[in-house]
């Protein structure tokens, strides 16, 4: 593949700085990357350094003197100057060569145009933040495990609220929500679980939990399987307790059964 097809296929340009002619070369592409026309002026190191950014500048200049005297890899993060005044973030890669014929030394390198994938990067940062935000400050617990152990994973913040133990009290102990399902819910709880996970079914479950003041809690647990390759790989899920409807349908149905013995 030819440099030039290469360099626009990867958001690149390539350069070369002269040691002993004190001379910059630059690639076409690097030129298009700035905003304008190949070769449209000539490259010295004043006209390399004036398309940093200021704020940028010196640590570029530092890190260039570093390289050449300790002989080491150049590698940094620069900002650059668009003729239109746009600014751009590049990385910028090079190493110090000696050349045979000439014993000339030569600093050379490439520019990699990286604006958009730190700005993708960035934006997928927020989001993941406010979805975290959201989760954390929802009235149910969101959490991952292990699709073959029930091994946790993860536990939001939420859980001391709701049942007294901390997420780190819950990860720390591998059989934890097994061990404090209510015994008489227990088996048919793992086992449900069990069961619609091997089928790659999501699935939901009510059971009675234990908190850590001893409280019974009932919870409604909505579980989604993840496969990988046809087989279970991990479980997702949100408890949400359901202690007060629960509460609410026993009352219910104790007044239907007392109204029902009253008219027999």
């Amino acid at each position: 593949m030819p440099l030039e097809q290469f360099e626009s296929l990867t958001n690149s340009g390539t350069w070369k700085y002269n040691l002993d002619t004190d001379t910059t070369q630059w690639s076409d592409n690097v030129f298009r990357m700035l905003g304008y026309e190949p070769q449209e002026f000539e490259v010295n190191f004043d006209t390399a350094v004036s398309i940093i950014h200021e704020d940028d500048r010196d640590e570029a200049i530092f890190h260039m003197q570093e390289v050449i005297s300790q002989n080491q890899e150049y590698n940094i993060k620069k900002r650059l100057i668009k003729k239109d005044g746009e600014i751009i973030l590049v990385n910028s890669k090079g190493k110090l060569i000696s050349e045979e014929k000439s014993g000339q030394k030569k600093l050379i390198g490439v520019f990699q145009n990286i604006t958009e994938y730190v700005q993708t990067k960035e934006k997928l940062k927020t989001v993941k933040k406010k979805n975290r935000s959201l989760i954390e400050n929802l009235d149910g617990i969101f959490w991952e495990a292990d699709a073959n152990t029930f091994e946790f994973t993860y536990v939001s913040p939420q859980v001391k609220r709701i049942k007294g133990y901390s997420s780190k009290e819950w990860l720390a102990t591998k059989d934890f929500w097994k061990n404090h399902i209510y015994p008489a819910d227990r088996q048919y709880s793992i086992q449900t679980c069990h069961n619609e996970t091997q089928k790659i079914k999501d699935h939901a479950i009510d059971y009675r939990f234990l908190a850590k003041d001893g409280k019974i809690i009932w919870f409604n647990d909505r579980v989604k399987v993840i496969s990988r390759k046809g087989k279970p790989y991990k479980l997702q899920g949100l408890m949400v307790e359901i202690t007060k409807e629960r509460q609410i349908s026993q009352a219910l149905k104790d007044e239907i059964n007392l109204n029902q013995s009253l008219i027999q």
